[in-house]
């Protein structure tokens, strides 16, 4: 890129802020006067994804090819979609559990956790999160085993 285009490109744009100055110390212009920020549905979707990802006990399911002969597993990141209009997002995953669980308070917790987590990290609220509990399945860590006595 040549310098006129840079320049072009600054001047469509306008100059950067520059630091408010305090007694404190440098700080940020007000967030308005600074710009817009886009963030886009699949990063939403793939910030969602792993957060869901990332909690305990809950997998996804991989599939093979032309999407035949899906394995359930804890290795695998659930599947997670966001339907994002303006600063409001609603959020669907496709999730396994381990078994035994108690599926409501596990969904309400993912849930919770979604929320919370997706708005902090985004700016975004969350209206509504569905969760689909497509498998369970013993844990891998083999506490769920049977022992023979």
């Amino acid at each position: 890129m040549d310098m006129t285009a840079q320049t072009h490109k600054l001047a469509v744009h306008g100059p950067m802020p520059s630091p408010i100055t305090s007694d404190e110390g440098p700080r940020l212009a007000a967030p308005e006067a600074r710009g817009r920020l886009v963030i886009s549905d699949t990063a939403v979707e793939k910030i969602a994804g792993q957060i869901v990802a990332d909690a305990p006990g809950i997998g996804g399911a991989r599939t093979g090819i032309l999407g035949l002969a899906a394995r359930e597993t804890f290795d695998t990141r659930p599947s997670v979609s966001v339907a994002l209009s303006g600063r409001t997002a609603s959020v669907t995953a496709h999730i396994g559990l381990a078994y035994p669980t108690q599926i409501r308070s596990a969904t309400d917790e993912l849930r919770t956790l979604l929320r919370t987590t997706l708005t902090r990290l985004t700016g975004v609220e969350i209206r509504q999160v569905d969760i689909h509990v497509r498998w369970l399945r013993p844990d891998s860590d083999g506490s769920n085993e049977r022992r023979l006595l």
